[in-house]
């Protein structure tokens, strides 16, 4: 909903990196009425954009589908208003106002709207815009839903924030709404932590996207009255026809009706708990200390040196990258996301991640090729039995067809060359699982221009079977059922799906993966080479209507591709005692020491070893999917997403190639 994306978006952009002032510059404290000689009217218009409550009306008979109803990504609405309010201000004062202080101006805005009017407070203004943006930084400041009061308290203590001050700021939870990606966790936990009855409603909730991630109000107080009725029938009384900041948000955590686990944490903690309660008792308290605790958060420094300007546009494309990507990784969970940490080798090995990028940069200089190759490599070992490096085992006396024997891939000499770097830095430290994860992000950012932060702690695991690869990897014959049943099977949405094929976008493809599209369809030349790119666009409404969105918004694919390869890169992994770390990462002294069944990890049928066979010897049949390979090299490669056209034909040119 907009007016929450905009308390959210001002929050996040606050935690992240806090604007300096003009102090900083020579030109004064912020004040309040900064503006009135600047720029009359300021904040009026800020108030004027979005703010005329229709975004607050719930669904009735008379208007089933109002806003609210509208499956909003996230943080997308929110980037759309603030822009609208940037140009109207340029184009009345140029040059003056930062985007820092409109942020905050319609954080105060929504909150007074939301609220009734409770929750006002004067805004000092003066704030610079900051010039640098890390999406590193945005996922190490975030506050994670699935948090634990005490990763909670040290998260914004950083900011100099009290326990009570982090209760306080969670009350903005009593208003907007979560993917259910972000509380996968509570959809399973016991009474004593959620509700049964609400817990079968999130649940239902949650199954009926479709395969999409679908959005759930924060509170149930703003949930329809015949799902209520269904699960919660005594919570009825306590549903309202307008969405408002208050504090049911309280109320509702200690009757254990909240979704996130960083909310529940909340009564996990004596001082927190008695904050909640005293909330729960005191609603006009929580408002005046609500507005006293966004005012202190719009006042955060920026770190001792920083520049600021004022930008001509709300958001570069660079910043609007970062937040959303860090909006999307706030919302994530994955399979086994809860036991990956960023910054892992923060302490035992700090230069991990700088020596593979520069590694992967250079190999990437000297064949452009490498980028796709090492993007693949990751994707494949995901697929096959989980992030952990199986994918990288070399044919043994005891095991003469391991994974990489099954379908033809490059890159292989590459992790070798990454992993001896980064052993000579810190030897038995960085698993090679971690290093394929950093290799593909690493090429995402050479090919794409994008950068975004990468969990770690996975450890290698020592199960390598070609023939079971053909039952996890996907087709490249798939029709649009196949591939979202497949990615579904690994945890994976719709959303991650079309996100994900957009790696197509580079690289290179064997010819015996699409030799049933050697001929033409119709006269209109078509872009795509897989069978399974064209079904999504033609197979499925729901994989069509993201073809397009992504097609028409390059940035919000580059959040969305850069979430889905986060989630993808936490599928089935190995972490703590078991697996290892490997001091060579294509083959393993110890032998099995993780606890699968290598014999189900290595059953296979006579069908399988044909198909294994088959694409051994389509090995020798490599074509560019584009023109030809010298010239792909030499205009480079860029990752992006482009839409599939609905006819193909592929032309004669690339075919030439094809032997």
């Amino acid at each position: 909903m907009k007016l929450t994306v905009a308390i959210v978006c001002a929050m996040a952009t606050a935690l992240l990196a806090a604007a300096p002032s003009s102090a900083e510059a020579g030109d004064g404290e912020l004040k309040v009425g900064y503006y009135d000689n600047k720029c009359s009217g300021v904040e009026d218009i800020v108030r004027s954009h979005g703010c005329d409550g229709s975004v607050l009306l719930n669904a009735s008979d008379e208007n089933p589908r109002p806003e609210t109803a509208a499956p909003v990504s996230i943080g997308l609405e929110g980037f759309d208003i603030l822009e609208e309010i940037k140009a109207d201000l340029e184009r009345r004062c140029p040059g003056v106002v930062s985007c820092a202080d409109i942020l905050i101006f319609a954080a105060r805005d929504a909150s007074s709207i939301l609220s009734n009017g409770r929750v006002r407070f004067d805004v000092p203004a003066g704030r610079l815009d900051g010039v640098v943006s890390s999406a590193d930084e945005a996922q190490a400041e975030l506050p994670d839903p699935t948090f634990t009061i005490r990763q909670l308290i040290d998260n914004f203590a950083r900011k100099n924030f009290t326990v009570e001050e982090l209760v306080v700021l969670s009350g903005a939870h009593s208003v907007g709404d979560g993917h259910c990606s972000s509380f996968t966790a509570r959809l399973a936990a016991p009474p004593d932590q959620i509700t049964p009855s609400y817990r079968n409603l999130l649940n239902y909730r949650c199954s009926r996207g479709g395969g999409a991630d679908p959005a759930v109000v924060n509170n149930a107080r703003d949930e329809d009255l015949a799902t209520v009725a269904r699960f919660m029938p005594a919570f009825v009384g306590k549903l309202r026809p307008v969405s408002a900041l208050d504090n049911t948000y309280y109320r509702n955590n200690l009757d254990k009706v909240v979704n996130f686990n960083s909310d529940w944490q909340l009564l996990t903690q004596d001082e927190a708990r008695g904050h909640v309660r005293e909330y729960a008792d005191n609603a006009a308290l929580w408002d005046r200390d609500f507005a006293a605790s966004l005012l202190k958060l719009s006042k955060l420094p920026m770190p001792v040196g920083s520049k600021g300007e004022i930008r001509n546009k709300m958001f570069s494309r660079g910043m609007k990258l970062i937040l959303m990507v860090a909006f999307q990784a706030m919302s994530l969970i994955s399979i086994s996301t809860a036991s990956l940490q960023y910054n892992f080798y923060g302490s035992s090995c700090p230069n991990a991640e700088q020596t593979i990028s520069n590694i992967v940069y250079g190999l990437i200089d000297a064949d452009p090729s490498m980028a796709p190759a090492l993007l693949r490599l990751h994707f494949h070992d995901c697929f096959v039995m989980g992030c952990d490096a199986s994918i990288l085992l070399d044919p043994t006396k005891t095991n003469g067809s391991p994974e990489k024997t099954a379908i033809p891939l490059r890159g292989y000499d590459a992790v070798n060359k990454i992993k001896a770097a980064v052993e000579a830095v810190c030897p038995g430290k960085v698993s090679c699982a971690d290093i394929l994860a950093f290799a593909a992000r690493d090429s995402v950012a050479k090919s794409g221009g994008f950068v975004y932060p990468v969990p770690a702690g996975r450890r290698d695991g020592n199960v390598s079977s070609a023939f079971s690869v053909f039952s996890s990897i996907p087709s490249p014959f798939f029709d649009a059922g196949e591939l979202v049943q497949s990615f579904a099977a690994k945890g994976l949405t719709v959303d991650d799906l079309v996100a994900l094929s957009g790696a197509h976008s580079i690289g290179t493809a064997h010819c015996s993966g699409f030799k049933n599209r050697l001929y033409p369809t119709n006269a209109l030349a078509g872009r795509v080479l897989f069978t399974s790119d064209a079904a999504l666009l033609t197979g499925r409404n729901d994989t069509a209507e993201k073809v397009r969105e992504n097609a028409g918004d390059l940035t919000a694919w580059m959040a969305r591709f850069a979430a889905s390869m986060v989630k993808m890169g936490g599928i089935e992994v190995l972490t703590g005692a078991r697996g290892e770390v490997r001091r060579f990462c294509n083959n393993h002294p110890t032998g099995i020491n993780d606890d699968r069944d290598e014999a189900d990890a290595t059953h296979t049928t006579a069908g399988d070893e044909a198909r294994a066979t088959s694409a051994r010897r389509a090995g020798g049949f490599a074509c560019m999917s584009r023109v030809a390979s010298s010239q792909w090299r030499s205009s480079g490669a860029r990752l992006q997403f482009t839409e599939v056209p609905s006819t193909f034909q592929v032309n004669s040119a690339p075919l030439s190639i094809c032997h």
